[in-house]
């Protein structure tokens, strides 16, 4: 029998958390702590799932069902992936900056999705929130070699 016991030791590492930014919005720049939106964060992967399987029975996905979806994430990312929002990066109109909370959160989601174009920015952020690289311990080569003592 082959033994492929070293694709465990080569797999990438991933990490908790991520500091993630909501890219497009003009002279704001808000940076999110972030868990995976996906099957590595059981809590949101089970409750998407269970959103997803209500009225869908057997017909094709619509782009009313897109929509709703996304109204879901506005729902589930601040309750099972925002961990905070890095200090300084989400302000309020005035400037001050904002406490991490999920409401607070969630009304920073639908605020953005309320602008135009602000769907789009919305879905980026939900679909790097979404890839597992984003989630990946990214190593430079030169520090395992100082590491290593090299």
């Amino acid at each position: 029998m082959t033994d492929f016991s070293h694709v465990a030791a080569s797999a990438e590492k991933t990490v908790k958390t991520a500091e993630v930014a909501i890219e497009g919005l003009e002279g704001f720049r808000p940076v999110l702590v972030m868990k995976p939106a996906n099957e590595d964060n059981p809590a949101y992967f089970n409750a998407l799932l269970k959103r997803q399987r209500r009225g869908r029975r057997g017909r094709n996905i619509t782009v009313k069902d897109l929509r709703r979806l996304r109204d879901d994430d506005i729902e589930l990312l601040p309750k099972h992936c925002a961990v905070g929002f890095v200090e300084g990066t989400v302000v309020d109109a005035t400037g001050k900056p904002v406490e991490f909370s999920e409401d607070e959160c969630r009304q920073l989601f639908q605020a953005i999705v309320s602008v135009p174009g602000g769907r789009d920015i919305f879905d980026d952020f939900r679909n790097e929130v979404a890839e597992p690289t984003t989630f990946v311990e990214v190593v430079d080569p030169e520090d395992v070699e100082e590491q290593a003592g090299n």
